[in-house]
């Protein structure tokens, strides 16, 4: 009987380390998704911060041309 449930724990085991190492794996690919996501935000939001700001000193200049 001890030899039995012994075995049975160790394929209990086998099992929840299989499904632990596949957990694992999705975690990690879903975690660099997620990085990639958030290096394209974060580039797209300082391209988008450039673009504003040069757009708002432009303005400016006019603002200041206009007021001469």
């Amino acid at each position: 009987y001890l030899a039995q449930m012994t075995t049975e724990i160790q394929q209990q085991i086998a099992e929840l380390e299989r499904v632990l190492e596949e957990e694992t794996k999705l975690v990690a690919s879903q975690k660099a998704e997620l990085d990639a996501e958030l290096s394209a935000t974060q580039h797209a939001y300082e391209e988008t911060d450039f673009a504003l700001k040069n757009r708002l000193e432009s303005i400016k200049k006019v603002i200041t041309s206009i007021q001469k």
